[in-house]
């Protein structure tokens, strides 16, 4: 039981830890660019990218609830190191975005949403 317990506290902070980063880039993201573009396909890529990433900030809400309901699950360190993987690729779809193309409208609306589902995420952490 314990080691269940111990499991399910490091996969939540290895969550945690990534989690933070990837706000922390989306932060970054936001804040880059010279604001000169107003290219469509690069405003729906972006887009999509924060519709994306709410469904995922929405599944570790999920999983925080789960947690918080029930600490002893056995089946959440599972989910726990599966978000933690996707945390990893959402850090480098991230840093992938071409924020340098987007409007400074456009860089405001990301900064914004990516602010607004961070907060989702930070809220379920405590």
């Amino acid at each position: 039981m314990k080691d269940m317990i111990k499991g399910s506290k490091l996969a939540k902070f290895f969550v945690l830890i990534t989690v933070v980063c990837l706000a922390s880039t989306l932060f970054l993201v936001g804040c880059g660019g010279s604001g000169s573009s107003t290219d469509t396909s690069q405003k729906a890529d972006w887009e999509v990218f924060l519709d994306d990433y709410e469904v995922f900030a929405d599944k570790y809400a999920d999983l925080m609830k789960k947690y918080k309901e029930n600490p002893t699950d056995q089946s959440i360190v599972k989910e726990f190191q599966t978000l933690g993987e996707e945390a990893l690729e959402w850090q480098n779809r991230a840093q992938s975005l071409d924020t340098k193309s987007m409007s400074a409208d456009d860089q405001k609306k990301f900064a914004e949403e990516a602010q607004r589902i961070g907060k989702k995420i930070t809220s379920a952490m405590s």
